[in-house]
């Protein structure tokens, strides 16, 4: 009797497990299984960034960006967002932070700013595919203030909305840190992103990205095909 109560007990407790060889979508790991790095490089900020995205960790996202934090869209979407009320191409760091915890959350419903109706993100997937990094870093003595910069990272981001339907975001990207000094260690021992700036299609900048996107792997099903990461954080504002 006592080893039937325990076979019972054993099948309720793995049938609310997460599988990581056979995920469940709908169910994804928690954040509390995530696993950061002292954010004491670019490199380690960047990688902490990739991990809040695939773990829909929105309370670690908002840490990673600086208090004058600025996302900077590609002019391959400069001409629509007017629409979603944005009159600049650049938002702050209030209008990031609504569209990634209406992107991570699971049970979001409704409509963006441009009154779109938009289904909540079942799955969130970040990459960097290439790196084609120019890097460095700079000091101001006057503030005791750090700047770094990585440039020319190609990331891809793709997220299931809904059963059937797709977006994917790919672009070249460049990433600017900052940090204040310790006086004790020398060292930067927090640095945040103060600039997240989308390239389009062209590491190059946007002057350079004429490309409207690959058009390769699913796309969200009436949308073009290819739209970058700028377009992906529109749908969710």
């Amino acid at each position: 009797m006592k080893a039937r109560i325990l076979a019972i007990l054993l099948l309720i407790f793995l049938s609310g497990c997460w599988n990581p060889f056979s995920p469940d979508v709908s169910k994804p790991p928690g954040p509390q299984q995530a696993i950061y790095l002292p954010p004491t490089s670019p490199e380690n900020v960047v990688k902490n960034l990739l991990t809040a995205y695939n773990y829909r960790d929105f309370v670690n996202y908002e840490p990673l960006l600086d208090s004058l934090f600025v996302f900077y869209f590609s002019q391959e979407d400069a001409s629509g967002l007017a629409k979603y009320g944005i009159s600049q191409l650049r938002w702050g760091i209030q209008e990031e932070l609504e569209s990634t915890q209406n992107l991570f959350n699971a049970n979001w419903s409704g409509k963006n700013a441009a009154g779109e109706e938009q289904p909540a993100a079942s799955s969130i997937n970040l990459t960097i595919t290439e790196k084609q990094s120019e890097e460095w870093q700079v000091y101001d003595p006057d503030t005791a203030i750090k700047y770094a910069k990585i440039d020319g990272m190609r990331v891809n981001l793709r997220v299931v909305a809904g059963p059937t339907e797709y977006i994917t975001g790919d672009a070249y990207v460049n990433f600017k840190f900052r940090g204040r000094l310790d006086p004790a260690s020398n060292k930067v021992l927090s640095w945040k992103i103060y600039e997240w700036r989308d390239l389009g299609n062209n590491p190059a900048g946007p002057s350079a990205a004429s490309q409207k996107g690959t058009g390769q792997g699913p796309i969200f099903a009436g949308k073009n095909p290819g739209f970058g990461i700028s377009h992906l954080k529109l749908l969710y504002y």
